[in-house]
């Protein structure tokens, strides 16, 4: 039996290294993967209308795209991500994005409003997170 084939980002711009689909990131760019990128992108999408002129953080950012969404009508947009791959690709990708390698409990970033999609079922204690979280926020954020 052959090797299965991974299912790889196309189209990815000159210089951009796409990315394979690995079930712990949804990518753009990869058909199979396009009902979960969807689904991820309106949610991004919907955020971005309630983040105009904000600082914003966007943990665990994954390949970008998301991070990107919010750009266009943030203030500026710090994407954290630990992946090295994910955070070269993202780096590549979205110039418009600052990105930084970290992780949710240990970054630190004054900020007036921070987004952490479907990701808190990944790390070992979620109440000890929010609180890092709130503790980043600037007041009314």
């Amino acid at each position: 039996m052959p090797e299965q084939e991974l299912f790889l980002q196309r189209d990815q711009p000159p210089g951009v290294p796409p990315l394979a689909l690995t079930g712990e990131r949804t990518l753009p760019d990869v058909p199979e993967e396009n009902y979960w990128y969807q689904r991820h992108l309106v949610v991004y999408e919907w955020i971005a209308t309630r983040v105009d002129g904000l600082h914003v953080v966007d943990v665990a950012s994954g390949e970008g795209y998301g991070a990107d969404v919010l750009a266009a009508r943030a203030a500026s947009v710090l994407g954290i991500e630990p992946n090295p791959e994910a955070f070269e690709h993202a780096v590549a990708r979205y110039p418009r994005v600052t990105f930084r390698r970290d992780i949710a409990e240990t970054f630190v970033e004054e900020c007036d409003a921070i987004t952490f999609l479907q990701t808190i079922e990944h790390v070992p204690d979620p109440d000890a997170v929010l609180e890092h979280f709130k503790s980043q926020l600037r007041p009314g954020g």
